[in-house]
C-alpha cells in the first residue's frame, strides 16, 4: 500500500492510484454484511487451521472468518492506522488522490467503530476473539495444533491500539474514537483523558513504556493542543529512555541484543520535536512491522521454538517484544 500510494502521489501514476484503491477496498469487500466485521485474511485452504482447532464447536469457522490471533491485530490494530497515515499524503495531493485519501479515512473509521462495538469488552478491558458474524469464539475448547486455546484468548489493550484510535479521532473528530482512546488509556495506566476539551486526570507517574503509546499521545496532542498530554508523553518518554543501554540501543528486558532499527529512538525524536514546536519539520511516523520469520539453524531454547512450525521469529531468538 505504501509503495503504491507513493507512486500515485510522487510518481503521479494513475495505475498505481487504481491499484492502491483495489488493494484496500478488498478488505471492505470482505466485511460481513450483517456485522461489518472482516477477517484478517480473505481466503482459506482445505486443511484450514482454524477449522482444525475449533471446527468441532464452530462448524462454519475458517481463517477468513475469524477476528482472532494475528488476524485480529493485523486487520484492526495495524491496517486502519496504515490507511490513515497514507490518506494524508493522498489528500494533500488533491484531485482523485484526495478522494481516495478521504475514502481511506472513512473505511478505517467505520472498521474501528465496528471493532469496538463487537470485540471490546469494556468491563474487562480486553478485545475478545470472534467469528465475523459476531459470534464469540469458544476459545478454551480449541484443539492443540498450529493453534492452541491461548491463541484465541482475549487480548489486552496496547499502545498500538491507542495510536490507531487517537489517529482516527484527529482525522475525523468523531467522539466515538475519542471515547475508545479514553478507554484504552485508562487500561494502559495513563489516567483519564476526560473529554476532548474538558478536564483530564492524567497519571504523570505512569509506568507505561510503549513507544506506540508515545505516538498515540502525540496524535491526541495534535488534535487538542493540550499541553497536559505533552507532559504525559514526556513521562512515557522518560520511561523509554531508562531502557537505553550504554551502546545507545534499547534492548528489551532480559535481552542482550537490541535492534538497530528499533522504533523507540524515532519515537523519542518525534517527542523532542514536539517539545520544541518543530513536529512539522519531521516526516510523520509510519506504521512498520518488519521482522524475520524463517528457519534458524542454531540451537534454540524451548521458548524460542515456534509451535508446529520449523520457522521462528527474530524477536523470539534475539530481541524480545517490540
Amino acid at each position: 500500500m505504501h509503495s503504491l500510494a507513493t507512486l500515485a502521489t510522487l510518481g503521479q501514476s494513475d495505475d498505481a492510484l487504481m491499484w492502491t484503491r483495489r488493494l484496500i477496498h478488498r478488505w471492505q469487500e470482505g466485511r460481513d454484511p450483517r456485522t461489518g466485521l472482516c477477517g484478517g485474511q480473505l481466503s482459506y485452504r482445505k486443511l484450514d487451521r482454524a477449522q482444525l482447532a475449533l471446527g468441532h464447536v464452530h462448524p462454519e469457522i475458517n481463517e477468513a472468518r475469524i477476528v482472532a490471533t494475528y488476524h485480529q491485530t493485523g486487520r484492526y490494530h495495524h491496517l486502519p492506522l496504515a490507511q490513515m497515515q497514507e490518506s494524508e499524503d493522498l489528500i494533500a495531493a488533491g484531485g482523485a488522490r484526495a478522494e481516495l485519501g478521504r475514502e481511506f479515512v472513512q473505511w478505517a473509521s467505520d472498521d474501528l467503530k465496528v471493532y469496538a462495538q463487537y470485540s471490546y469488552n469494556k468491563e474487562r478491558g480486553e478485545f475478545v476473539a470472534l467469528m465475523t458474524d459476531g459470534t464469540p469464539l469458544r476459545w478454551q475448547e480449541a484443539k492443540k495444533g498450529y493453534y492452541i486455546p491461548e491463541s484465541f484468548a482475549p487480548i489486552r489493550p496496547d499502545g498500538q491500539a491507542l495510536w490507531t484510535y487517537a489517529t482516527a479521532f484527529r482525522l475525523t473528530s468523531d467522539s466515538a474514537h475519542w471515547e475508545m482512546a479514553r478507554e484504552l488509556a485508562r487500561w494502559l495506566g495513563l489516567g483519564d483523558l476526560g473529554a476532548p476539551e474538558g478536564e483530564r486526570n492524567l497519571d504523570l507517574k505512569s509506568e507505561n513504556r510503549e513507544w506506540q503509546t508515545l505516538y498515540g499521545l502525540l496524535e491526541l496532542l495534535r488534535a487538542t493542543q493540550d499541553r497536559a498530554l505533552l507532559d504525559l508523553a514526556c513521562r512515557v518518554g522518560d520511561n523509554l529512555r531508562r531502557m537505553q543501554a550504554a551502546s545507545g540501543l534499547f534492548p528489551r528486558e532480559g535481552r542482550a541484543y537490541g535492534r538497530t532499527g528499533d522504533e523507540v529512538a524515532l519515537a523519542l525524536l518525534h517527542l523532542a520535536a514536539a517539545l520544541e514546536g518543530k513536529g512539522a519539520a519531521l516526516p510523520p511516523p509510519r506504521y512498520d512491522y518488519s521482522f524475520f520469520h524463517c528457519v534458524y539453524n542454531g540451537e534454540l531454547e524451548p521458548s524460542q521454538i515456534k509451535r508446529d512450525d520449523a520457522r521462528t521469529y527474530d524477536h523470539m531468538v534475539f530481541y524480545g517484544a517490540r
